[in-house]
C-alpha cells in the first residue's frame, strides 16, 4: 500500500457510468492502490517517480513509526558540537575611496 502525497486522476481506472466516463481521483492522503485494484510494479513505477504525465511523484511509501524512530537514533548520535560562528573578516576596497555623503544644507551668510 502506497499513500498519495499529490492530487491527480488515474486515466487507467475508469468507468462509464450512463454513457459517461468517470476517471478515479486520488486526493494527498487516500491510499493507493484502491481497494480491487492491482497495478503493475511498472504503474507502481511510473507513480512513484516523475516517470508519468505530471512529471512528479504522486505516491510514496508510508513510512511506519519504527522506521522514523530508527532513523532519528543515528542522526543524534552522529550530531557534532556546534562549532563558534568564524569572525567575518572586513572587506577590503583596494584603490577605492571611501564614499562620502553629499548634504544639501546651506551656509548661513
Amino acid at each position: 500500500m502506497y499513500v498519495v502525497i499529490r492530487p491527480w486522476v488515474d486515466l487507467q481506472d475508469w468507468k462509464i457510468v450512463d454513457g459517461i466516463t468517470s476517471y478515479h481521483r486520488y486526493k494527498p492522503g487516500d491510499t493507493y492502490p484502491r481497494e480491487g485494484l492491482n497495478p503493475t510494479p511498472e504503474r507502481i513505477h511510473a507513480l512513484s517517480t516523475s516517470d508519468n504525465l505530471q512529471h512528479v511523484p504522486l505516491i510514496a511509501i508510508p513510512e511506519s513509526p519504527e522506521t522514523e524512530a530508527a532513523k532519528e537514533e543515528p542522526e543524534m548520535a552522529q550530531k557534532e558540537p556546534a562549532k563558534s560562528p568564524a569572525k567575518e573578516k572586513p572587506k577590503r576596497t583596494a584603490g577605492k575611496k571611501p564614499a562620502v555623503k553629499k548634504t544639501t544644507a546651506r551656509k548661513k551668510e
